[in-house]
C-alpha cells in the first residue's frame, strides 16, 4: 500500500433565528413563549372579567423566507367585560353604579340599593356585575311599610243633651299624615252626629294607599242634663 490519503473538511453554519420578546397583555397572560426562535408560537389570554382583542397567539415566521424574523398578527389587548345599566324600581336610591345608558359598567362593579326613609327593601341589597356580563340576584324593591300618624286624636270627652232633652249633636276632629305625602283616609266605627245618651267606645283607623294602617281610640258620654223642678 502507497499509504496516500486526502481529506475533506465541511463547515455546517447553523443559524437561529429570533423574535424579539412579546410581552403579556395588561390583564392578561402569555405561554410557550420563553424562547422565541423562528417556528414559535405564543398565546395568550386574559384574566377572569376580560376579553382578548386580537390574535390570540402569534408566531415566529421569517417573511417570504427571508431575515429577520418577525411575528405575525397583531398585540392582543385585554378589553374589561361589561353589564348593561340596571334599571332600578321606584323610590329605589342606587349607588356605586352611576353609568347611564348607553354606557355600560364594568366587571366588579358592585351597586348598592337603598330606599327612602318610612320604606322597606324587598330582594338582595347588593348587585355585582359578573365576568359573563350579568348582574348577580335578584331584583330589588322598596315598598311602603310605615303607616300613617295621627297628628290629632281626641281625648275622652264628654257631650250635654240640651235640657230636658236624651241627646246631643257630636262632632270630633281626627287628623293624620303618612309618609308618602297623600293624606291617608280615615274611617270610624262611630258616625259623628246626633248620639242618644250613652257612653260610645270611637275608634278610627288611618289607611295609606299601600294598606298600611294606624289606630286612634277615645271614649265619647252622651249625658242629659238634670231638670230642676
Amino acid at each position: 500500500m502507497s499509504g496516500n490519503s486526502k481529506k475533506c473538511e465541511v463547515i455546517v453554519t447553523v443559524q437561529v433565528f429570533r423574535c424579539p420578546r412579546l410581552q403579556a397583555p395588561s390583564r392578561g397572560s402569555i405561554a410557550k413563549c420563553s424562547d422565541p426562535v423562528y417556528g414559535t408560537e405564543c398565546t395568550f389570554s386574559c384574566n377572569e372579567g376580560y376579553e382578548l382583542l386580537g390574535s390570540p397567539s402569534r408566531e415566529c415566521v421569517l417573511q417570504n423566507g427571508l431575515a429577520p424574523a418577525s411575528w405575525d398578527g397583531t398585540q392582543p389587548v385585554c378589553q374589561v367585560k361589561t353589564c348593561e345599566v340596571l334599571p332600578t324600581a321606584p323610590l329605589v336610591i342606587k349607588s356605586g353604579c352611576s353609568a347611564v345608558p348607553p354606557d355600560t359598567e364594568p366587571y366588579g362593579t358592585l351597586c348598592s340599593f337603598y330606599c327612602p326613609y318610612g320604606h322597606g327593601g324587598v330582594g338582595e341589597s347588593q348587585k355585582r356585575c359578573q365576568a359573563d356580563g350579568t348582574w348577580t340576584s335578584t331584583n330589588f324593591t322598596c315598598g311602603d311599610f310605615q303607616p300613617p300618624t295621627f297628628t290629632y286624636c281626641p281625648f275622652d270627652f264628654i257631650v250635654y243633651a240640651s235640657r230636658g232633652g236624651f241627646e246631643a249633636d257630636v262632632t270630633w276632629n281626627v287628623t293624620a299624615t303618612d309618609n308618602e305625602g297623600l293624606s291617608p283616609s280615615i274611617s270610624c266605627n262611630v258616625q259623628q252626629g246626633m248620639m242618644v245618651e250613652g257612653d260610645y267606645s270611637v275608634t278610627c283607623v288611618a289607611m295609606d294607599t299601600s294598606r298600611n294602617s294606624a289606630r286612634c281610640s277615645f271614649d265619647v258620654s252622651v249625658k242629659s242634663k238634670e231638670v230642676m223642678v
